[in-house]
């Protein structure tokens, strides 16, 4: 049994922090997995050729490499240079984009590892076991599902909810690493005032707003949306689609236009984005005159600037036919605004919860 001073939490605190830092990381390659197209060179799961590590050999190289033409691609070949074949990627390619996708999982691994010590070293303390355990209990379920759907999505060959769905559990796992670090980091206190409630709730609601439209984001990549319509701000010259290209009738049931209409993706994408911002920017308007601290001033300060780069971002990866470099900072600006969110909902909670 292990009782924690100030301090020791602190310092948990600090390695939740740590953590959420390399789920951030591991976020981030997983965008650089899904567009540059790695995604599927290491078509097997969750072993390659029965081993945990990479090729060793040339053989095992062309043994990996056939075996991706073979299940991705349906074609049996005996090499780059196979001359029944025309246009096979080159094995420096290969490899390249094989290295992406092993960094990714070695990744995921590794946070898989860090969480289970964190766990452990929270659940011999009876104070933190009563105060974070069934939030950690809970985490490790998500992690293990997000595991398990990393295998799924490989599986599917990258079928596009499941993608989006992969992507959204990474961010709700990444918040609540990052709002158990806060909780260590900075217990809430007590004052002599109760603050107004209602700021904490529709910072709850902006941030929710703000996770559908990550979600909805990770439809458009898996989808190759932003493909197509490379304009702004109509799309092929409309405002608005024609509603039978909205909901094509030929998609049944009509209801999953949401996740295999490219069209409609992207449509909801595009505006979306504008109802999540006015829920930002309400915040920050009914933030202005709250006695808030210092750190959550300068959050809130921060919080709409980041609203606006993100909207440009979002708009450049669009009329640039999804350019890796901004659509990747199309990403991590997103999630940077996701995490400004979590502190400011925490700093809120905070501030609502002061009592007389």
């Amino acid at each position: 049994m292990v009782e924690y001073s100030p301090a020791e939490r602190v310092r948990l605190g600090g390695w939740f922090f740590i953590l959420s830092l390399l789920v951030a990381l591991l976020i981030f390659v997983g965008g650089v997995v899904r567009l540059s197209g790695s995604g599927l060179s290491i078509p097997e799961w969750p072993l390659i050729q029965g081993s945990l590590l990479p090729p060793l050999s040339d053989k095992g190289w062309l043994a990996v490499y056939q075996t991706y033409y073979r299940q991705i691609h349906g074609l049996e070949v005996s090499g780059p240079q196979d001359s029944a074949h025309t246009d096979l990627m080159s094995l420096r390619r290969f490899k390249q984009m094989f290295a992406i996708e092993y960094l990714h999982r070695l990744l995921a691994a590794l946070v898989g590892i860090v969480f289970l010590v964190l766990l452990l070293q929270a659940m011999r303390s009876p104070p933190l076991r009563h105060e974070i355990g069934a939030r950690l209990w809970g985490m490790l379920i998500l992690l293990v599902v997000q595991a398990v759907l990393g295998g799924i999505v490989v599986k599917l060959d990258l079928r596009a909810e499941f993608v989006a769905l992969h992507l959204g559990l990474a961010f709700a796992f990444f918040g609540l690493i990052l709002w158990t670090s806060l909780m260590l980091f900075l217990p809430l206190q007590t004052a002599q005032a109760r603050g107004p409630l209602w700021p904490y709730r529709l910072s709850w609601l902006a941030l929710l707003l703000v996770y559908s439209q990550i979600i909805s984001g990770g439809l458009v990549a898996a989808s190759h949306a932003g493909y197509l319509y490379n304009t702004w701000p109509t799309m092929a010259g409309e405002w608005i689609p024609a509603w039978e290209q909205l909901w094509a009738e030929n998609t049944q049931p009509i209801i999953l236009n949401f996740f295999k209409n490219p069209l409609l993706i992207q449509f909801f994408h595009r505006w979306w984005a504008f109802v999540a911002a006015a829920a930002v920017f309400a915040l920050l308007l009914a933030t202005l005159r709250l006695p808030l601290s210092h750190r959550a001033r300068f959050g809130l300060r921060a919080l709409g600037s980041i609203v606006i780069l993100q909207l440009v971002l979002g708009i450049t990866t669009l009329v640039t036919r999804v350019s890796l470099s901004f659509a990747i900072s199309h990403l991590m600006v997103g999630l940077i605004l996701f995490a400004l969110l979590v502190f400011l909902t925490y700093e809120l909670k905070g501030h609502a919860a002061k009592v007389a």
